[in-house]
């Protein structure tokens, strides 16, 4: 790999498991290595959703389809991707 080809590297787990301690460490070491780094966090692409009134199973739904505007994450991705700092 050369230094200028992008990768994205995904970190994934339960809450609570250290998927920010571990990018965070990643991206220092990384940065240490003189990579240049760009760190973003799928809670950055929260909206506020109304889970007011819905049973549990109707509040799931709604959570996984309205809860991140993942649209927008792919975007910054895309970008990231493009050459953009992101």
């Amino acid at each position: 790999m050369t230094r200028s080809a992008r990768r994205i590297v995904a970190v994934d787990g339960i809450d609570g498991s250290g998927k920010s301690q571990v990018a965070s460490a990643l991206a220092a070491a990384c940065a240490a290595e003189g990579v240049a780094v760009t760190l973003l966090h799928v809670d950055d692409f929260r909206r506020d959703v109304d889970f007011a009134g819905l049973d549990a199973g109707a509040e799931a739904a709604r959570y996984y389809d309205q809860y991140f505007d993942l649209a927008a994450l792919d975007g910054a991705l895309a970008s990231f991707q493009a050459g953009s700092a992101g």
